[in-house]
C-alpha cells in the first residue's frame, strides 16, 4: 500500500474517530444538558417551595398577631400574605410535575383554603365577641355600676347605712366580676371565667339581700334594673364564653393543626426536591467528568495515532532509506548492494528505482570493463601488427637499399656500357630491359611502403 493510500486510510480512520467522538460528546452533552435542566427545574421548585414556606410563615404570624391584638391591620397583613401564598401554590401546581410532590402541592392548596376559611371564622367570632363586649358588657357593666352607686349614695344620704354598706359590697363584687370577665376576655382562662360567674352569682345574692332591706321604691327599682342588667351582662359573658370556646377550638384544633401540617407538606416537598438534587447533582458532575476524561483520552489517542502514522508511514521508511543509502555509500563502489524494497509505497518505489539505477550502472561498468579488455586485445594486436609493419619497413628499406645498390650497379654498368657503347647492340637492349624491370620493381616497392605507412597510421589512430 502506497503512502497516499495509507494517508487516505489514516485520514478516514481519524474522521470516523472524530465522528464517533462527536456523537459521543453530543450524547454526553445532551445527557448533561438534561441533567442540568432537571437540576435547574429542581432548584426553581426548591426556591418556589422556600418562598411559599416564608409567605406561609408570615400568614401564620399574621394569624397569631390578629389573635393576640385583634387588629384590622393584622387582617390586611393576613390577606396580603395569603394572596401571595396562593399565587405561589398555583405556580407550584403548574411547575412541579413529579407525581408525589404534585399530590402534596394539591393537598397544600386544599389545606390553605381551609386555613383561610377557619381564619375567617375566627375573625367572625372576634367580631361577634367584640360586638357583645362593646354593646353589652362595657355599656351594661357601667350602667350596673352607676345604678348600684346611685343606690349606695342615696341610702347613705337617707341615713340607711346598712343598705349603703350592702350596696358598697355589691359594687365591690361587681368590680371583681367585671375584672375577671375582662381577664377572661384577654387570657381566655377558664379559671377566670368560672371566677367571674361565681362573682356574678355572689353579686346577684348581694343585690337580692340589699333590695330586700330597702324601703325606698326608687332604690328598689334601681336594684331591680341592676339585677336585670346583670342577667343581660352575665348572658353576654356566657355567649362570649361560648364564642371564645368555639374560636379557641378552631384556633387549637384547626389553625394550629393545619398550619404545621401545611409546613410539614412543604418541608416534605423541599426534602424530596433536595433528595433528587443530591442524586442528579453528583450524577451530572460524574457524567461531565467522564465526558471530559473520555474526550481528552480520545484526543490523545488521535494525536498518538497521527504521530504513529507519521512515524511508521513516513519517518521509518525514510530512515530506512537513509540507512541503506549510507550503507551503500560505505560499501566503496560495491555495485552488488541493493535497497530492501519490499512493499508498495512510494519509498519502496524509490528504492526500486535506485536499485534499477545501480543495476544499470553495474551493467555499464561491466560493459566498460569488457570494452577495456577488448581494447587491450586490440592494442596488443595493433602492437604486434605495428611490430610486423616495422619489420616490413625494415625489409622494404633493405630492399630499397638493395634496389639502390643494384641501380647503382646498373648505373655503373650503364656507364661501362656507355663507355663500351660500341659493344654490341644486343647488350644495350638487354640492359635497357633490365633497367625497365628494375624500375617496375622500385615502383612496386614504393607502393608497398606507402600502403604499409597508411596501415600503420590507421592503427595508430585506432590505438588513440
Amino acid at each position: 500500500m502506497n503512502i497516499k493510500a495509507k494517508f487516505s486510510w489514516s485520514f478516514l480512520i481519524i474522521v470516523l474517530s472524530v465522528v464517533s467522538l462527536s456523537m459521543f460528546v453530543y450524547d454526553g452533552i445532551n445527557q448533561a444538558s438534561d441533567g442540568f435542566t432537571n437540576y435547574r427545574k429542581l432548584a426553581k421548585n426548591s426556591l418556589l417551595a422556600g418562598r411559599f414556606q416564608s409567605n406561609m410563615l408570615m400568614v401564620r404570624i399574621s394569624t397569631k398577631k390578629y389573635i393576640k391584638n385583634n387588629s384590622e391591620k393584622n387582617i390586611h397583613e393576613f390577606e396580603d400574605y395569603y394572596n401571595k401564598t396562593t399565587i405561589l401554590v398555583n405556580r407550584a401546581l403548574k411547575e412541579i410535575q413529579e407525581p408525589s410532590r404534585a399530590q402534596k402541592v394539591k393537598e397544600v392548596q386544599k389545606q390553605l383554603i381551609d386555613y383561610k376559611n377557619y381564619f375567617n371564622q375566627v375573625v367572625a367570632f372576634y367580631e361577634k365577641r367584640n360586638k357583645i363586649v362593646f354593646k353589652n358588657l362595657y355599656v351594661n357593666g357601667k350602667k350596673i355600676e352607676q345604678l348600684i352607686t346611685s343606690v349606695m349614695n342615696s341610702a347613705n344620704q337617707d341615713g340607711d347605712t346598712d343598705s349603703a354598706l350592702d350596696a358598697a359590697k355589691s359594687i365591690r363584687i361587681l368590680l371583681l366580676a367585671r375584672l375577671y370577665t375582662t381577664k377572661y376576655l384577654l387570657d381566655n382562662s377558664q379559671k377566670d371565667f368560672q371566677r367571674a360567674n361565681k362573682e356574678f352569682h355572689n353579686l346577684h345574692k348581694s343585690l337580692v339581700t340589699t333590695r330586700n332591706g330597702l324601703k325606698n321604691k326608687k332604690r328598689r327599682a334601681q336594684l331591680l334594673q341592676a339585677t336585670q342588667l346583670i342577667k343581660v351582662y352575665k348572658d353576654g359573658a356566657a355567649q362570649i364564653g361560648g364564642i371564645i370556646a368555639a374560636r379557641n377550638s378552631i384556633i387549637h384544633n384547626k389553625l394550629d393543626v393545619i398550619g404545621p401540617h401545611i409546613a410539614k407538606l412543604n418541608q416534605d416537598i423541599k426534602l424530596s426536591i433536595k433528595k433528587d438534587q443530591d442524586t442528579i447533582g453528583p450524577r451530572v458532575a460524574s457524567e461531565n467528568q467522564t465526558l471530559k476524561t473520555v474526550l481528552i483520552s480520545v484526543i490523545l489517542l488521535v494525536i498518538l495515532f497521527i504521530i504513529g502514522v507519521i512515524v511508521l508511514v513516513i519517518l521509518k521508511p525514510l530512515n530506512r532509506l537513509a540507512y541503506l543509502a549510507k550503507d551503500l555509500d560505505a560499501s566503496e563502489n560495491d555495485l552488488t548492494k541493493r535497497f530492501d524494497a519490499h512493499g508498495n509505497d512510494e519509498i519502496s518505489a524509490i528504492a526500486n528505482s535506485i536499485n534499477l539505477f545501480i543495476q544499470r550502472v553495474k551493467t555499464i561498468v561491466e560493459s566498460v570493463k569488457e570494452t577495456g579488455t577488448e581494447n587491450a586485445a586490440v592494442s596488443h594486436e595493433l602492437s604486434a601488427t605495428s611490430l610486423s609493419v616495422g619489420h616490413n619497413v625494415e625489409a622494404s628499406v633493405k630492399m630499397i637499399e638493395d634496389a639502390s645498390f643494384q641501380a647503382k650497379e646498373i648505373q655503373d654498368k650503364i656507364a661501362v656500357a656507355v663507355t663500351k657503347s660500341q659493344d654490341s647492340k644486343d647488350e644495350i637492349i638487354q640492359a635497357n630491359d633490365t633497367l625497365e624491370n628494375a624500375k617496375e620493381d622500385i615502383i612496386g616497392l614504393t607502393s608497398k611502403v606507402q600502403e604499409t605507412a597508411q596501415t600503420e597510421s590507421e592503427l595508430s589512430q585506432n590505438m588513440q
